[in-house]
């Protein structure tokens, strides 16, 4: 009966092969982080928020408080929001615009995949409403805190928007 013997570069040549194809369907299919979409002269949008800085007052460790922000486009071009994440993991994001929600945002690396690439568009005219949430049962904490709820838009006077969330927790 005739050894089988096992041929090193035939497996390597293959196995490279394999991992070059699934890169490149892979990258195929993943979009790129976009970079932030440029309003046309004249036809900028511009973010008005109904607050930046929310007190939640005194709660207990094991309450859950929220804060609904508006968020209004009154400029004349369309509103684009994207990379929404909040400062910690006890603090989350929803936001709805049009009446559909998209919630569990949370802090970037937490975020999956779908919220990490998500883009929400704010014609102008409208709004859309953030709703930010603590909940300081998941980071047990006592005193005073201060957590941030942040996104960026293509506002040229608002890129970088941060809400500011206080509380004292007992």
């Amino acid at each position: 009966m005739a050894k089988k013997s096992f041929n090193v570069p035939v497996f390597l040549s293959i196995f490279l092969g394999v991992i070059l194809v699934t890169t490149i369907a892979i990258t195929s299919q993943t979009p790129t982080p976009s970079a932030p979409i440029a309003a046309i002269p004249g036809q900028e949008p511009q973010l008005v928020l109904s607050d930046t800085s929310v007190d939640l007052g005194t709660m207990n460790v094991s309450e859950e408080r929220s804060k609904d922000i508006t968020l209004t486009n009154t400029g004349n071009g369309p509103l684009i929001i994207s990379r929404i994440r909040t400062s910690c993991n006890c603090t989350l994001a929803d936001i709805t615009i049009n009446g559909v929600t998209m919630s569990g945002f949370n802090m970037e690396a937490h975020n999956s995949f779908v919220l990490k690439r998500w883009t929400g568009t704010i014609a102008p005219g409208e709004s859309a409403t953030l709703k930010a949430i603590y909940r300081p049962f998941v980071m047990p904490v006592q005193g005073p805190v201060e957590r941030i709820v942040s996104f960026n838009t293509n506002d040229p006077q608002n890129p970088a928007v941060e809400i500011t969330l206080r509380a004292v927790v007992e």
